[in-house]
C-alpha cells in the first residue's frame, strides 16, 4: 500500500511538467483513478494541497478559483 501511495504521489508531482493548459484536465484524470476514488478519505490533505496551490479549488458551479500565481510561472 505504501509503495502504491508513493507512486500516486509522484504522479501528482509530475503535474509540474504538464503543459499549463492541460494541468487541470490531468489532475482530474488522476483523481478519477480507482486508487484516489477508493482512498479519498485517507488523502484529503494531499488533495487539498494540490487544489489550493496548483490548480485552484473547485467551486459549487465547478469553476476553479484563480490561483495566486499563474501556472505559466512554472516554466
Amino acid at each position: 500500500m505504501i509503495q502504491i501511495l508513493l507512486w500516486k504521489k509522484k504522479q501528482l508531482m509530475a503535474l509540474a511538467f504538464v503543459f499549463a493548459p492541460h494541468v487541470v484536465e490531468k489532475f482530474e484524470k488522476c483523481m478519477s483513478q480507482q486508487f484516489f476514488v477508493d482512498n479519498e478519505e485517507l488523502l484529503p490533505h494531499l488533495i487539498d494541497y494540490f487544489e489550493e496551490k496548483w490548480i485552484g479549488r473547485s467551486t459549487r458551479k465547478y469553476i476553479r478559483r484563480p490561483l495566486i500565481f499563474n501556472l505559466t510561472l512554472w516554466y
